[in-house]
């Protein structure tokens, strides 16, 4: 009797390695990676339009493969490249990217049949894998006999040409745009391993984000700029500016000092990432021998950083103006509410401080702005901030030193302001906490505090505002709904209107009260009449004690949350916590740079 068994590997095998790759354009990137493994300084890859349906071909220039590395290797499934033949490239030394030993089926995606040309140490190696053949076969795939030739080449040619024919009908051909954005963001500042797609070389432009290409001009030469402002941070190797001479990135992406004005915030600086091209400047001997650096003290390359300085500063002012009204338009209503109970001589100067804080947070997300302008707008009623501006008013317009100082001062009271707001609620919260932690605590209790700090709701209700028509609307519907026995079951509730404009209905629980499906229900209920009278999505936070363990969460109703007040006080916590801490960021340099001016100024 056998006492052993083998696997048996099915050509449907190769099919299925290849559907791993999420899109054409992620396959044909990862024949991209194999050229960097292959030491290879160019890759050209052609595609084809629906206009003329060629095939797919990506040549490079790396070091190519002998017959015998072509049947031992390359052939060889799941072989892990990295411990065969280290985590380093032979000749260049760079950090291999093949892992899996699957690459070889990336063509597959888009192309039933890939044809593979090597050449290295003077022979040309040509192997043609065709997907419906190994489909098509009977037997397992070890045995499937490709089609494999061999000839003499020059001694000196080396690389790897695949071309994909056949494409798949089934698939959109691959996008030269999103396979860029792909390879961009792996390969743009890499000076030996230069990208082309259908004739244009990958550059800083294909990275996703606001473009702008500009001319840069200096008395020792001109030199051309292009930047990419992202939506947010990408994964790019460093952000920054890069500078080119020859076509060589000279020295490390930099941002010219920006990095310094306080007035341009730091995580706008982060989703920056550019290029200038200075060619002049290797005649002006301002780069060291080794084309690892600038020469500091290079008038040329001083002049050029002041000028890419300005240059980037404008564009980053539009892209910021254009963020900052983005960001104001969500809260502008409520803001105006706010800022209309300020008196008339206050209200401009609130307005003037909103701006700031929206320059200096505007990257943040939407709810943690709403946190710290709702924070702000507590601060501005303190007298502190009057006595200041009237301080700047009565600065006389030449003197500017005073003014500075007064405006140094503004800022530093603006944060203040905002951390002791900050500080108080976390007070708030440790006194709320120890009311919740309380058995006798009433369900009416809570619902008073919760009603009068929309705050406690989280980051996206920081800015909630009690509706009153529309309380009164519901208040008298209800008395309608609701009366004789039945006034006793009336719903306790708070309606109010998110910042998405959606309606909340809050269902109060005492503290001691175990969450449960009756709740739910009830709330439900509760729901369900008010959508009689209201249009729009009604969301339900349910909020009591901890949650009855005899309900399991994947039957939850996805629009019903559930919430224990140590879990509210919890969220606000961690929140308020972030918002101290990014402050504290912010005072550290300024209140430094104050000291430190004082100082001179008492020795002087």
């Amino acid at each position: 009797m056998k006492t052993s068994a083998s696997f048996r590997v099915a050509p449907r095998l190769a099919t299925i390695l290849s559907q791993t790759y999420r899109s054409s354009e992620n396959a044909l990137k990862e024949l991209v990676d194999n050229a960097w493994d292959a030491d290879a300084e160019n890759v050209n890859i052609v595609l084809p339009s629906i206009d003329e349906p060629s095939p797919i071909i990506i040549s490079d220039d790396g070091s190519g493969m002998t017959r015998t590395e072509v049947e031992q290797e390359y052939l060889l499934i799941a072989d892990n490249r990295r411990v065969r033949r280290g985590e380093v490239s032979p000749r260049k030394k760079r950090k291999v990217k093949g892992r899996k030993g699957i690459g070889k089926f990336a063509g597959l995606v888009a192309a039933d049949v890939m044809t593979l040309e090597t050449r290295a140490r003077g022979t040309l190696t040509r192997l043609i894998i065709s997907k419906s053949d190994l489909l098509a076969a009977e037997t397992d795939l070890d045995s499937i006999e490709l089609p494999l030739l061999v000839e003499e080449c020059n001694p000196e040619a080396s690389g790897t040409r695949i071309v994909l024919d056949g494409l798949n009908q089934d698939l959109i051909y691959p996008n030269p745009g999103k396979l860029k954005q792909l390879l961009v963001v792996d390969y743009q500042r890499e000076d030996e391993f230069v990208i082309g797609i259908n004739g244009d070389r990958l550059a800083v432009g294909d990275l996703p984000g606001a473009k702008v290409k500009t001319a840069v001009s200096t008395p020792h030469g001109n030199a051309t700029m292009s930047i990419v402002v992202g939506e947010k941070k990408l994964p790019v190797r460093k952000a920054g500016i890069a500078i080119r001479v020859e076509g060589k990135i000279v020295g490390d992406p930099q941002f010219f000092g920006l990095e310094d004005d306080e007035s341009v915030p730091k995580k706008l600086l982060d989703r920056v990432y550019g290029e200038v091209e200075a060619d002049f400047l290797l005649g002006s001997d301002s780069v060291t021998a080794d084309w690892g650096s600038f020469i500091e003290n290079s008038r040329a390359y001083q002049e050029l950083k002041e000028s890419a300085r300005a240059a980037v500063f404008q564009h980053l002012e539009k892209e910021c103006a254009s963020e900052i009204n983005l960001a104001k338009a969500r809260l502008q209503k409520e803001i105006n509410r706010r800022l209309s109970e300020l008196p008339e001589h206050r209200r401009q100067f609130a307005e003037k401080a909103l701006d700031r804080i929206f320059r200096q947070f505007f990257s943040e997300t939407q709810e943690r702005i709403a946190v710290i302008v709702s924070v702000a707008l507590d601060a501005f009623e303190k007298d502190a901030y009057w006595e200041l501006f009237r301080e700047i008013d009565e600065t006389e317009p030449g003197d500017i030193e005073e003014l500075a100082k007064a405006l140094e001062k503004f800022g530093l009271l603006d944060i203040a302001g905002m951390m002791e707001q900050a500080r108080h609620r976390i007070q708030f919260l440790n006194s709320f906490e120890s009311l919740v932690s309380k058995a006798e605590t009433k369900e009416s209790a809570v619902h008073r505090i919760v009603e009068s700090n929309f705050w406690l709701l989280g980051r996206q209700f920081s800015f909630v505002a009690s509706n009153q028509t529309l309380q009164g609307i519901i208040d008298e519907y209800l008395k309608k709904k609701y009366k004789g026995k039945k006034a006793k079951n009336r719903p306790d509730l708070l309606l109010a209107d998110s910042l998405r404009g959606e309606h909340l209905l809050i269902e109060f629980k005492r503290p001691s009260h175990p969450l449960g499906r009756k709740d739910e229900a009830q709330a439900q209920e509760y729901r369900d009449e008010l959508s009689q009278q209201l249009s729009g999505k009604i969301s339900v936070l349910l909020l009591g004690g901890r949650r009855s363990q005899r309900v399991a969460t994947q039957n939850d109703n996805p629009s019903i949350e559930w919430k224990s007040y140590k879990q509210l006080i919890s969220d606000s916590r961690l929140e308020l916590e972030w918002l101290l801490g990014d402050l504290a960021k912010s005072v550290d340099g300024p209140v430094q740079h104050s000291n430190s001016r004082r100082t001179r100024s008492a020795r002087r």
